[in-house]
């Protein structure tokens, strides 16, 4: 993802990395 968004809408990975991010 760009920052700390949550990239549940699929913006680079989706709920895999929302993990990572969140």
């Amino acid at each position: 993802p760009k920052k700390a968004r949550f990239p549940f809408q699929g913006d680079s990975g989706g709920p895999l990395l929302c993990a990572g991010v969140a």
